[in-house]
């Protein structure tokens, strides 16, 4: 175990020495780097405790280390919203923006994303809860690597179990392959499909940037907006 640790450090410093010379020219001052238990980075299994109240989580993941991400980020976003929502909306990660305001869908795509919601007859915040699959902003905004969301990934999990939404809503490619399960298929083919997470519905659609980006997207995510609003509508009225 302790080899291996050392192999990883090892390649992991290089990767991140990388990213620092291309993103700022020069080596940043990072402090000494631990490497979490092998099981607290991969296990999908979460044990209820009095830590999984929406406030222990939250400092947790604002004080989270378990991998490279926590050096160049200024907020971990730990999501927000209603403490009792009908929808929880997930995102990929932060960008620099969203990574400044220590805020979720900040900006054109935040004030977008309350239209959708609006056109459905839900409310943000009072009904939703926000939050991304990856809470640190990526280096340059690339997309998160597989060990950085496993390291996250629990932290969904816990939010979840204690939000009991009735329906998720997933933004974009990442977070729709990760909670779907399917990396093999793009957005356009995981909104026809039917999922769930965790025994939650899962509805998947295309990302606000995106449809800020392409006006030809509007009709396919109304679409998928409707099928949201049916799945709440339907799960409340058997409550």
């Amino acid at each position: 175990m302790k080899d291996r640790n050392s192999a990883i450090k090892k390649l992991m410093d290089f990767v991140y020495l990388f990213e620092d010379y291309l993103h700022s020219g020069y080596r940043r001052n990072h402090p000494e780097f631990e490497l979490p238990p092998v099981d607290s980075t991969i296990s999908p299994e979460v044990k209820m405790s009095e830590n999984t109240k929406l406030t222990g989580i939250k400092k947790r993941i604002q004080t989270c280390t378990l991998c490279y991400l926590h050096y160049n980020r200024k907020n971990a976003l730990a999501g927000g919203g209603s403490e009792n929502p009908d929808i929880v909306i997930v995102g990929g990660g932060p960008n620099e923006e969203e990574d400044n305001a220590g805020e979720g869908f900040a900006g054109m795509a935040g004030n977008y994303l309350k239209k959708w919601i609006d056109a459905i007859h839900f409310s943000l915040p009072e009904q939703c809860f926000i939050c991304n699959i990856v809470r640190c902003r990526s280096p340059q905004n690339r997309e998160p690597r597989i060990e950085e969301i496993k390291s996250c990934l629990p932290y969904f999990d816990e939010q979840i179990m204690v939000l009991n939404p009735k329906v998720i809503l997933a933004l974009g490619r990442i977070p729709g392959q990760v909670l779907s399960g399917d990396f093999s298929k793009e957005v356009d083919e995981l909104r026809n499909l039917s999922f769930d997470y965790k025994g939650i519905p899962l509805v998947i659609t295309y990302h606000p940037d995106s449809v800020l980006q392409d006006s030809n997207l509007r009709k396919p995510v109304w679409e998928d907006l409707k099928k949201l609003s049916k799945i709440v509508e339907k799960r409340t009225g058997s409550q």
